[in-house]
Formats: C-alpha cells, structure tokens, sequence
C-alpha cells in the first residue's frame, strides 16, 4: 500500500491486476483500534491500567473465537470505555468483511463499515477509513 509501487505497476505491467495483500489492510484497521486502545488505557487509573496490561492481544482477536472466560474479560474492558467499544464494534465489522466470499459480498460489507466509521467520529478510524478508500479497488481485487 505505497503509492510508488502501484505506480511502478501500472507503467510497467498495464495488463497487470494490482492486488493488496490482507496483511496490509488488515494491519490498517488493527493500528487504528489499538491507537484507541491505547489511547483509553493511558486515562485509567494505575490499578485498572494493570487490568489492561495485556489486553493488546486479548482484544485483536476475533470476539467469536474467543472462550467464555475471555469473551467476559473483553466485555468487562469494553464496559469501562464507550469509546474503547466502539472502536472494538468498528474493528470487529472490519474483520466481517476480509470473510467475504466475493467480491460483490466484499464491496457491500465494505460499503456498510464506511457508514459505521462516518458516525462513529473516532480519528483514527478516520484516518484508517480514508487510506482504505484510498486502495479499495486494489483491495477488492483481492475477491
């Protein structure tokens, strides 16, 4: 996801189908929630910033693949913070669409986490939304 590279591509390689690899979107959305995550945890006061210690990996993984005693550990995180939550929601409906099975289910579910992150006024999702924009062709070329 650099400029010079997709420009290389396209004046070399015209016939060329430029694709953006997971990892690098995926990494996008990830920075923007744990910029938040950070963000929160540094308001908290010392006991509860021990609480959050090793949350960074607790909440990157998918709510669903978590046990029962982790997914009550990652509610109890999100009940402290609004904010926190809903960076985690915007995270979450991110991750629903890379499990997209074409291009067409990818486009809509991209479309609907655009709508989420405009009303949620988080700039770091801000940010990320605009830099996924950005390369959405090239994204979506990746169904």
């Amino acid at each position: 996801m650099w400029k010079p590279y997709l420009d290389t591509a396209k004046t070399y390689f015209k016939n060329a189908v430029v694709v953006i690899d997971r990892f690098h979107y995926v990494r996008q959305a990830l920075w923007a929630f744990d910029n938040i995550r950070r963000d929160e945890q540094r308001k908290f006061s010392k006991e509860r910033r021990k609480y959050f210690k090793r949350s960074k990996k607790l909440l990157w993984v998918r709510f669903r693949k978590l046990s029962e005693e982790n997914r009550q550990a990652v509610e109890v995180m999100l009940s402290l913070s609004p904010r926190l939550k809903e960076a985690y929601l915007l995270k979450e409906k991110f991750l629903e669409f890379i499990d997209s099975k074409s291009n067409e289910e990818a486009r809509r579910k991209l479309n609907d986490w655009y709508i989420y992150v405009s009303v949620s006024n988080l700039p770091d999702f801000n940010y990320c939304l605009k830099t996924i924009r950005r390369w959405q062709e090239e994204i979506l070329n990746s169904y």
